[in-house]
């Protein structure tokens, strides 16, 4: 028979017994690269993000908890991160990513205020 064709399984090109090194090393190299970053620098600022998050997180579930607690740090928390990434966008050099940043933005906006929204319908509701 012919030559056996490379499949592709969960991004990973295989010949049926290992993957390609050049196509795993992209998994860790091509985003970093494509916001000006390496792969150190995108891991530092991808791991302060996963800790804020982590805290905004805590914040919200004092808040489920006891709703008069933390009524607006972790939302607060959420679009100060917003805007960091939005800026850190900016800066790349990259047109596609300011035109996502831009759509993003106004979508994340949008859904901030369905939720206020919502929050004061049910608060005023609930006296």
């Amino acid at each position: 028979m012919g030559q056996i064709q490379p499949k592709r399984l969960s991004g990973i090109f295989y010949d049926g017994a290992m993957a390609s090194l050049v196509d795993v090393r992209c998994w860790f190299t091509e985003h970093p690269s494509s916001v000006d970053e390496s792969y150190r620098e995108h891991f530092m600022v991808a791991l302060g993000f996963s800790r804020r998050l982590a805290a905004a997180s805590g914040a919200a579930l004092l808040h489920a908890v006891c709703p008069s607690l933390c009524t607006t740090t972790a939302s607060d928390r959420v679009k100060e991160m917003c805007d960091e990434m939005m800026s850190r966008h900016a800066t790349a050099d990259c047109d596609e990513a300011d035109d996502l940043a831009v759509d993003d933005r106004a979508t994340i906006d949008a859904a901030f205020a369905a939720m206020a929204e919502a929050e004061l319908r049910v608060s005023s509701s609930a006296r």
